[in-house]
């Protein structure tokens, strides 16, 4: 059902002379999110705009990747709380990476 739909709006774009570029703004980086020791993978919104969640992998701290979370106040302002995700998720060995929380802030799907 999800390729029909998928490529039902694709033809739509292209019947519309309208291109899926043409919806997205100029990438800005987030610079209180951003380490200078590390790499920051797969970003996923929490579906209130206040909590994003990434991996950092190869910092100082660990070789492995971890969960991390950056909080701000409002869906638009900047990110002032950087930190580990809480809990023994970030306690397993190997990576956790690829992250995914539910749109009720409930779940959290994650590789290991």
């Amino acid at each position: 059902m999800r390729p029909q739909v998928f490529l039902a709006t694709l033809v739509v774009l292209v019947a519309a002379n309208i291109s899926v570029a043409d919806f997205w703004t100029t990438p800005v980086p987030l610079t209180e999110v951003n380490s200078s020791s590390a790499e920051e993978w797969s970003p996923f919104p929490s579906y209130d705009g206040l909590t994003l969640y990434f991996a950092r992998v190869l910092s100082p701290e660990s070789y492995y990747g971890k969960i991390f979370q950056a909080k701000r106040d409002s869906p638009s302002g900047p990110f002032t709380v950087v930190e580990k995700v809480p809990g023994p998720l970030n306690n397993q060995a190997g990576h956790v990476l690829c992250e995914w929380v539910s749109p009720d802030n409930l779940r959290m799907y994650y590789h290991n």
